[in-house]
């Protein structure tokens, strides 16, 4: 049966999908059994580890499902219209980020690059060389068109390898969520990560409004689930980097990536611009829950 994933009003993809091998799943940071309920969507638990306070949802579509669920995120949109919808605000800010952390440059790599919007906002400075990996054959396509200077390759990290110590910087812009081992995942890219290397993630985190959502139901936020098959708090990006083996590690909150509206524009707006302010006046300590999105960053430990 082809069920669609809830949209949000800042989500702009219209996402059918149809799961037929799903797995009941532990806290993956902890493996913890425990957990309290936060709600429910799409028939999919939406849990929060009682050990280490990690949202996840319960069941979850099994290894071999992923590849195919993302074919059909893009299906009857061309690249031209979906880029379109970026509100160019996150590329400019993620390579803010890296420049001030790295200012020698190097070699950056962007995994699930999606259709190359921060490729080619770091392009621009020629003291970085960029490649990026994507899932998607149409989004490949249309990134490498745009930023022909990068190096693209298609296929998942389960395909895809590099040598250790192969970058300066790695970023993962809405990644984490989608995977099925965060933890895995990241002390894998930490191996191809430079000691001294950045580490950029981006993230939801939508916690606040599901929590929210038992008391005023027409919250206009969902999980997304089974697209996102985790949610990510200051405390638990904290978490999953120092587990890597990450140092220094450094919360912003993120400015809006996508909306379908100048209203929701407006609306996502309003509740930043409070979480801002605090983020600023606790000089970067203070995170408001609301934010809606988070970035992580910090640097590979030396050998």
């Amino acid at each position: 049966m082809t069920q669609h994933v809830k949209q949000s009003f800042y989500t702009t993809v219209e996402h059918p999908f149809s799961i037929e091998h799903t797995e009941d799943v532990v806290c993956n940071f902890c493996t913890s059994e425990e957990f309290r309920s936060l709600g429910e969507e799409l028939g999919y638990s939406i849990r929060c580890c009682s050990q280490c306070r990690l949202v996840y949802i319960n069941p979850q579509p099994t290894v071999d499902e992923i590849p195919a669920f993302y074919d059909n995120m893009y299906m009857d949109d061309s690249p031209d219209e979906i880029a379109a919808r970026g509100l160019g605000y996150t590329e400019k800010q993620l390579a803010k980020i890296v420049r001030k952390r790295m200012p020698h440059g190097g070699e950056l790599l962007d995994i699930g690059c999606g259709f190359g919007a921060v490729l080619k906002e770091m392009a621009q400075y020629e003291e970085w060389g960029l490649q990026g990996v994507e899932i998607g054959e149409k989004a490949v396509a249309y990134a490498r068109e745009l930023v022909p200077s990068a190096t693209i390759q298609e296929g998942t990290l389960a395909e895809i390898n590099y040598p250790p110590a192969s970058f300066d910087c790695i970023l993962m812009v809405t990644v984490l969520e989608h995977v099925k081992d965060p933890l895995a995942v990241l002390k894998q890219v930490m191996t191809w990560l430079k000691p001294g290397g950045l580490l950029l993630l981006q993230t939801p985190h939508v916690e606040p409004f599901i929590r929210m959502k038992r008391y005023v139901p027409s919250v206009p936020i969902h999980f997304e689930a089974p697209r996102h098959l985790f949610d990510f708090s200051p405390r638990s990006l904290r978490m999953y980097m120092q587990g890597a083996g990450c140092e220094d590690v450094n919360l912003d909150i993120a400015v809006p990536y996508a909306c379908g509206t100048r209203w929701g524009v407006a609306m996502i707006w309003g509740m930043k611009l409070i979480g801002f302010a605090l983020h600023r006046l606790s000089f970067g300590y203070y995170v408001w829950p609301y934010a809606g999105g988070l970035i992580a960053h910090g640097v590979k430990a030396d050998d």
